[in-house]
């Protein structure tokens, strides 16, 4: 029995070893994922707080002047599709390089047309909520397109 103990000890130390080493991995896996979700979090909140820039200053330097510029002060389908165009264009550039390999990274996106979904639904989420601000939408679209 006295032989068998450092045969059972070692063992033990062993098998405590192994849990030890699962234990870790898990905890690094765990915060791994909660550190990967917090940038895709603060990601998503840089890039709804640069489409509301963007949103503004669309309407600032186009939106008013293209309205104007028609009888009914509603925009055809060709105006919002350039404006949407320009608004992603604009929203890419606030990004820059950095922060499209940023969103890319964080949010598991291989081709930046994925990301640009993203990015788009953020540019629209701020034009509906713009709405109240400015007491208008800032986009209508004339029927007689």
């Amino acid at each position: 029995m006295k032989e068998l103990l450092p045969q059972v000890s070692e063992a033990l130390v062993t098998l405590l070893g192994l849990v030890i080493t699962l234990l870790i991995a898990k905890a690094t896996a765990a915060l791994q994922a909660k550190v990967k979700g917090e940038q895709a979090k603060n990601f998503i909140q840089r890039a709804s707080d640069q489409a509301r820039d963007v949103v503004l200053e669309l309407e600032q330097t186009m939106v008013a002047g293209m309205r104007k510029a028609t009888q009914d002060g509603k925009l055809d389908r060709e105006d919002v599709q350039f404006l949407q165009d320009e608004a992603l264009r604009r929203l890419k550039e606030h990004l820059g390089p950095k922060g499209i390999a940023e969103g890319l990274q964080v949010l598991g996106f291989r081709d930046v047309r994925e990301l640009e979904v993203v990015l788009k639904a953020k540019l629209e989420a701020e034009i509906f909520t713009s709405r109240p601000l400015t007491g208008t939408p800032l986009v209508t679209v004339s029927s007689a397109s």
